[in-house]
C-alpha cells in the first residue's frame, strides 16, 4: 500500500538533488566571497593560535622583565660597592646580578622559540632584545670573573683593604705583584670578551624596539665604553708593572735624560743619566750623573768611530756614550745607550754596578712637566721646581748659575737625582688615590713619545710594539715618512724653532711623485743657550724611493747623503738657519712602484711618524690621484676631499695614519 508514495518520494527527491547541482553548476561562489571566507578562516585561526601563543609566553615575558630589572639594581649596588673598596660585597651582588640575566635569556630564547617569534614585525625585534641580554650577561660575568681575580690579589691585604703602597711589608707586596701576574689571562680574555659585545651590539637593526622596552642603548654603550676604558687601564698595568717594579726579581735601569732643545733623533742630547735598582716598588738603588762623567775619564782609553755626519759636522773624532742615540729607532739606539755605557764605565777607576740592564728608557722633561701635576712643587735647597718654570729653572741651574749657588761644574746636575728620588717616592704615595690620573699621564707621554721604553723580557717588549710605545721605526708596505733633526753645536736653539712639514702626492705616468718640505724659523737671538741653528736632517721614506732634486741644503750636491737604514731609504742633508731668519729643507722623489701598484688596486695608506721631542703644529698632506676618492681616513674637520684630491692640515703631537679607497 505504501510502496508507490515511497517511490514517489524518491523520484522527488532525486528530482530535486539534480535540481539543485544544477544550480550550484550554474550559480559557483564568486573568488572574492571565497576569498573573504578563506581570510576569515585564518584570522580565527591565527586570532586562537595567538592567544594559545600568549598564554603560554606571558609568564616567560613576566619572569623575563622581573629578573631583567632586579639584574640591573643588582649591578647599580655591586658600582656603589666599587666606591665604597667593598670587593667582596661587590662580587656577591655581580654573582646574583649574572644568574639573573642567565634566567632572562632563558626565558628570551624560549620566546623566541614560539610561533609568534617567526612573524615579520617580532622576528627581528626579538632577535635584538636577545642580542642586549646576551650582551649584559656577558659584561656582567666579565665584570664577576675580574672581581674575583682582584679578589684573589687583594686576598692578601688586611680586610681586602687599599692602604698606601708603602705602608705594605716586603712579603705583602710580592704577593701583591705575584696576584697581579696571575691575572694578566684574565685581563686578556676580558679585552677579547668585550670588544665581541661591542661587535654585538653595533648589529643591532631596531634600536627604536629596544626604546620601546626601555632599553637606552647609548646608556649601555656608555657603560660599556667606560668598562673597556677600566680592563685597558688594568692590563697596561699589569703587563707592565710588575717587572718594572721589580718583581719577581730586582729591575735593573738606565735611564737617559734627554734635553729637547737639543733635539737629537731619539729626542734630545744626552745631558744626564741615571742607574736605579728596584725591588717590589721600592728604589734599592739610584744613581745619576753628567753624561761628561761618564765620557771625560775615558777619552783618551775609548776608541770608537763616529758615524759619518758626526765626525763631519760636529768635528768630533771618536764616538762617546754622549751621543750615542743616532739612530731614530729607539730599540736600536737603547742597546746603543747601553753598550756605550758598558764599555765606558768598565774603563773607570771604580766601575759602577749594574752594567746590564732590564729597560733603557730615554725621557724628555715634557714627562716630568706632567707628573709635577701629581706630585705638586719639589723644593731642592732653595730651589723650588713647579710645573711652569722646571725646564727653565733646572737649564738656568745646569748650565748657567751653578758657580753662584755654591755648586762645581762637575757636580751642577745632582738636582736631577734628587729631583728624581723625591718624585717617585710621591708618585708612590700616590698610586692609590691619583692612579687615573697618573696612568692618563703615563699613557698620554708614551703615546707622544716623550718617554721611550726597551725591554729585554720578550713578552713586554711585544706589549710595548703592539701599544706603539717602543719608539720603533714602523715598518710597512705602504707609504711612509718620518723627518728627523740631530742640532750638531746649536746650543739649546731648539726651544726658538718653529718647524712645519708639507707633504704630498702626485700620480703622474711615471708613478707617484712626492714631496716633502720642512720649513724652519729661527725666533731666537744669540744668548748664552741660543744662537745660530744647525741641524743634519734626515728623511726616512719608503725602500728603493728614488731622489730627484732637493733644496734647501747648505753645502754641494755632494753634500747629500742617500742611503739605506732601517728597512727605509733615506735622504741626509745639512742645514744652518740664522737667528731672525727662515729656511727650508725639501725633496721630490719617487716612490717604489710597490706602492703605486697598491693605488691602482683601489688603496692607499700613510703613516707619518713623529720624532721624539719635536713639536711640529702644523702638519699638511696633499694627495692627488687619477681615481676619484671613495672613502678616506681619519675623516676630520681637518680634511677637504674634492673629487680626486684630498688635503689634511693637523699637528704632529704623535704619529699619524693615512689611508684612502678609490672607486
Amino acid at each position: 500500500m505504501f510502496k508507490k508514495p515511497k517511490n514517489l518520494m524518491d523520484k522527488y527527491y532525486q528530482e530535486l538533488g539534480a535540481k539543485l547541482k544544477v544550480q550550484r553548476a550554474k550559480k559557483p561562489l564568486s573568488p572574492g566571497v571565497m576569498a573573504v571566507t578563506i581570510a576569515i578562516w585564518c584570522a580565527v585561526v591565527l586570532v586562537v593560535a595567538a592567544l594559545i601563543n600568549l598564554w603560554f609566553i606571558m609568564p616567560h615575558i613576566r619572569d623575563a622583565y622581573q629578573n631583567a630589572v632586579l639584574a640591573k639594581t643588582k649591578l647599580e649596588q655591586s658600582m656603589v660597592n666599587y666606591q665604597d673598596e667593598q670587593f667582596v660585597e661587590a662580587q656577591a651582588n655581580l654573582a646574583q646580578a649574572e644568574t639573573l640575566f642567565a634566567q632572562t635569556l632563558t626565558d628570551a630564547q624560549k620566546i623566541r622559540r614560539t610561533p609568534i617569534a617567526y612573524t615579520p614585525y617580532f622576528h627581528g625585534r626579538l632577535a635584538d632584545l636577545e642580542t642586549v641580554i646576551e650582551a649584559a650577561l656577558a659584561m656582567t660575568k666579565t665584570a664577576s670573573q675580574l672581581t674575583a681575580s682582584s679578589l684573589s690579589v687583594l686576598a692578601v691585604l688586611p680586610d681586602y683593604s687599599l692602604p698606601n703602597y708603602t705602608k705594605l711589608d716586603a712579603k705583602q707586596k710580592a704577593a701583591l705583584w705575584r696576584g697581579v701576574v696571575a691575572a694578566r689571562p684574565q685581563l686578556a680574555l676580558a679585552k677579547e670578551d668585550l670588544a665581541e659585545v661591542k661587535t654585538q651590539l653595533a648589529t643591532l637593526k631596531a634600536p627604536e624596539f629596544l626604546k620601546l622596552m626601555q632599553i637606552d642603548l647609548d646608556l649601555i654603550n656608555e657603560k660599556l665604553d667606560v668598562f673597556i676604558k677600566a680592563v685597558d687601564e688594568a692590563n697596561f698595568y699589569a703587563q707592565v708593572l710588575p717587572s718594572t717594579m721589580g718583581y719577581p726579581r730586582p729591575s735593573r735601569w738606565l735611564i737617559i735624560l734627554q734635553n729637547k732643545h737639543e733635539l737629537r733623533p731619539t729626542g734630545g742630547f744626552i745631558g744626564s743619566y741615571g742607574v736605579m735598582e728596584v725591588s717590589n716598588g721600592e728604589i734599592s738603588k739610584l744613581n745619576t750623573s753628567d753624561s761628561y762623567h761618564l765620557d771625560m775619564p775615558v777619552k783618551d782609553k775609548f776608541k770608537v768611530t763616529p758615524p759619518a755626519p758626526l765626525a763631519k759636522y760636529l768635528k768630533v773624532p771618536n764616538w762617546y756614550f754622549r751621543d750615542s742615540n743616532w739612530s731614530p729607532d729607539w730599540p736600536t739606539a737603547a742597546q746603543k745607550v747601553a753598550w756605550f755605557y758598558k764599555e765606558e764605565n768598565k774603563l773607570l777607576p771604580r766601575p759602577a754596578s749594574p752594567d746590564q740592564f732590564d729597560f733603557v728608557v730615554a725621557i724628555v722633561p715634557d714627562l716630568i712637566i706632567d707628573l709635577l701635576e701629581i706630585t705638586g712643587p719639589i723644593k731642592i735647597d732653595q730651589r723650588i721646581y713647579t710645573k711652569d718654570n722646571f725646564l727653565e729653572l733646572l737649564q738656568s741651574t745646569t748650565e748657567k748659575d751653578y758657580g753662584s749657588l755654591g755648586l762645581s761644574s762637575w757636580n751642577r746636575k745632582e738636582d736631577i737625582g734628587r729631583i728624581t728620588k723625591l718624585m717617585y717616592e710621591r708618585l708612590i704615595a700616590n698610586l692609590d688615590s691619583k692612579r687615573p690620573e697618573i696612568t692618563n699621564i703615563l699613557k698620554n707621554n708614551l703615546d707622544r713619545k716623550n718617554v721611550l721604553v726597551y725591554a729585554n723580557d720578550k713578552e713586554l717588549a711585544n706589549y710595548l710594539q703592539a701599544s706603539n710605545w717602543d719608539g720603533a721605526v714602523r715598518q710597512t708596505n705602504d707609504d711612509y715618512l718620518l723627518v728627523v733633526d740631530a742640532n750638531l753645536a746649536a746650543l739649546k736653539t731648539d726651544a726658538v724653532i718653529n718647524r712645519n712639514i708639507s707633504y704630498q702626492v702626485e700620480e703622474t705616468s711615471q708613478g707617484l711623485m712626492a714631496r716633502v718640505v720642512v720649513n724652519y724659523a729661527n725666533t731666537g737671538t744669540y744668548t748664552w743657550k741660543t744662537g745660530k741653528y744647525q741641524s743634519y736632517t734626515r728623511v726616512f721614506v719608503p725602500k728603493g724611493s728614488k731622489l730627484i732634486k732637493a733644496a734647501g741644503f747648505f753645502g754641494s750636491e755632494k753634500d747629500l747623503t742617500v742611503g739605506e737604514e732601517l728597512g727605509k731609504t733615506y735622504f741626509g742633508a745639512w742645514l744652518e738657519i740664522e737667528p731672525g731668519k727662515i729656511g727650508h729643507l725639501s725633496f721630490d722623489y719617487l716612490l717604489p712602484d710597490n706602492i703605486w701598484q697598491l693605488v691602482r688596486a683601489g688603496n692607499y695608506q700613510l703613516t707619518i711618524q713623529k720624532q721624539p721631542g719635536s713639536n711640529i703644529n702644523d702638519l699638511r698632506v696633499r694627495l692627488n690621484f687619477a681615481k676619484a676618492i671613495k672613502s678616506f681616513s681619519p675623516q676630520s674637520l681637518h680634511a677637504n676631499l674634492l673629487g680626486k684630491e684630498i688635503t689634511w692640515k693637523d699637528d704632529l703631537d704623535f704619529d699619524k695614519n693615512f689611508s684612502l679607497s678609490f672607486y
